[in-house]
């Protein structure tokens, strides 16, 4: 039985490709943020990434399940310079 290229350099392509991007690390800019839900006022931390200069989106309470409207901006030293949640009146 004759093996494949992949095979003799030491697996199979599959294998090699897991071990390739299975551990990417995390990006190192995101930043922690805590606010308190607009519903039921429990804290809440987040994790933003301030390389995306401004975002809005919406992200539900962990806790209550009600939809928050989350944004935030950063700035050119990646420094999170605002954050605002806010209900979403239904």
């Amino acid at each position: 039985m004759q093996r494949s290229t992949s095979e003799r350099a030491g697996g199979s392509l599959g294998h090699r490709a897991a071990r390739l991007f299975c551990c990417a690390p995390p990006t190192p800019v995101e930043e922690e943020v805590f606010f308190g839900c607009p519903y039921c006022l429990a804290e809440i931390s987040m994790l933003v990434d301030p390389t995306i200069r401004a975002q809005s989106y919406i992200e539900d309470c962990e806790v209550c399940c009600n939809p928050i409207r989350i944004r935030y901006t950063a700035d050119e030293t990646l420094a999170v310079t605002s954050f605002d949640a806010e209900s979403i009146e239904q």
